[in-house]
């Protein structure tokens, strides 16, 4: 359940910057994402969406 929300919390903050959300883009997050580094994550998501 945790999982989904980050998955949410991302696609959501993607919309958000206008971006393209594509499944391979969503497959590689599921890889590499976990709840772990998620605010590293989340931190680097924002630095490249300005």
């Amino acid at each position: 359940m945790a999982e989904s929300i980050l998955y949410r919390k991302l696609a959501i903050s993607m919309e958000a910057k206008g971006g393209l959300l594509t499944e391979n883009i969503l497959k590689l997050t599921r890889e590499r994402v976990n709840e772990c580094d998620w605010k590293r994550s989340e931190s680097y998501l924002k630095e490249k969406a300005l």
